[in-house]
């Protein structure tokens, strides 16, 4: 039942799930989705007591649901209201036990396509060359690219500044955007990159986190209105291990957690190219760019993350535990 619901919320499939996932990082189940799932819940096992919603909200993997789900079946058992008590939490749905794996994978076919006319593509500017470097590339192509300053980043060659993380600087530079130079049809989110090398969620990293949040959350509507005539996309770009935060040295909490975040939109926007590209360090921003617009022009879109370490094409899956 409860890999069930999870999976219909989600849209992974049931035999994907597992008991160690996390609910945010690994399935992209924020505090809606909790409530949700915790109402179908309620009405779908029978003689559940009313869930207490602060309570699931401490609980962070699908294997401490089911065990809080069965020990509330126990709690309403005693008192003697019914219920049918499961044996253990795998009545819950069948429990498959698989391991995250890098996966390597060819280089992506390039679909050759254009904007609409009165289109443009929004870039974050983090005042790398990175961003100057996929600019120069997509001028190529007479694409209408606009470049949005971030916050503290002071660049001339960014006509748009946000003054800050606040969701009112960020919808007056997009209405201000759009008003010059028409409707978003492709938006690529430059992560900024953090010097804090600790794991931590204080204000610096809730900032970057606010900042893709109200990005997307304003870019829904032209993005959406763009997917009905043709391609729309949404890339996040981080600079990380390039491995998606599988090699153990990662500590950028941001970073990593936003390819859940990405796997989110890209189940509430459904006719939106969404992916995150991650590249390593060592791979310079010459380089980082082309492999970001590569997956920009992706014909696949079935994959939502994507990892470039060394120049090799990776991207996660799941595999048979041993």
């Amino acid at each position: 039942t409860l890999l069930g619901i999870v999976s219909e919320k989600t849209g992974y499939p049931v035999d994907l799930l597992e008991p160690a996932m996390s609910l945010e990082a690994d399935l992209g189940i924020d505090s809606i989705k909790r409530v949700e799932i915790l109402g179908v819940m309620q009405d779908t096992v029978p003689g559940l007591p009313p869930l207490k919603p602060d309570e699931m909200a401490r609980l962070n993997t699908l294997g401490e649901i089911a065990e809080y789900v069965r020990q509330q079946q126990t709690v309403n058992f005693s008192h003697g209201e019914g219920g049918v008590l499961p044996s253990s939490p795998a009545e819950f749905g069948e429990v498959l036990l698989r391991n995250v794996v890098l996966t390597r994978l060819p280089q992506p076919d390039r679909l050759l396509w254009s904007l609409p006319a009165h289109a443009s593509v929004l870039i974050t500017d983090d005042g790398s060359t990175l961003v100057d470097e996929m600019v120069k590339t997509l001028q190529t192509r007479q694409w209408n690219v606009v470049r949005l300053a971030l916050p503290g980043i002071m660049n001339h060659k960014s006509p748009y500044q946000l003054s800050d993380h606040s969701e009112d600087a960020i919808e007056k530079a997009l209405d201000a955007i759009t008003t010059d130079h028409g409707a978003v049809t492709v938006f690529i989110h430059v992560v900024p990159q953090t010097d804090n090398d600790r794991l931590t969620l204080g204000g610096e990293a809730k900032d970057r986190a606010k900042l893709a949040f109200f990005l997307t959350k304003h870019l829904h509507e032209p993005l959406h209105a763009a997917a009905q005539d043709g391609r729309a996309v949404c890339l996040f770009v981080t600079r990380t291990d390039g491995r998606l935060g599988t090699s153990g040295t990662v500590s950028d909490v941001v970073g990593t957690g936003l390819s859940g975040f990405i796997k989110t939109v890209a189940l509430e926007w459904q006719y939106v190219f969404c992916r995150l590209v991650d590249v390593d360090m060592q791979a310079n921003d010459g380089e980082a760019a082309q492999y970001v617009l590569a997956e920009l022009d992706d014909p696949d879109t079935r994959h939502r993350e994507i990892g470039y370490a060394g120049g090799i094409r990776r991207t996660l899956s799941m595999e048979p535990y041993a």
